[in-house]
């Protein structure tokens, strides 16, 4: 199915706005629409057909891994991000 382009936009915020402005549809990530979708102001559409697969990537210059905050924060990502992006969470608190 082919849908015609109105709007090009690769900022995720301005696509979430013309989403809620009821402008057209946008591919956005969970944790940037969770409220949206909590309050209604979005509705999912083809849930089933668009996977949940996420792909999250730290990436430090070579050497900083090896810094207390550097570890300290991948560790607290690994642990926590990994939960939040699997359910859809607006926050990984």
């Amino acid at each position: 199915m082919r849908v015609p382009i109105g709007v090009a936009c690769n900022d995720l915020g301005v696509q979430r706005a013309l989403a809620r402005a009821g402008h057209g549809i946008a591919l956005l990530p969970g944790l940037r629409i969770a409220e949206d979708l909590a309050d209604g102001s979005l509705v999912p559409l083809l849930p089933a057909t668009l996977g949940a697969t996420t792909t999250l990537s730290l990436v430090s210059p070579a050497g900083r891994l090896a810094e207390p905050q550097v570890r300290v924060f991948v560790e607290y990502a690994a642990e926590h991000l990994g939960a939040a992006l699997a359910n859809g969470a607006a926050d990984a608190r």
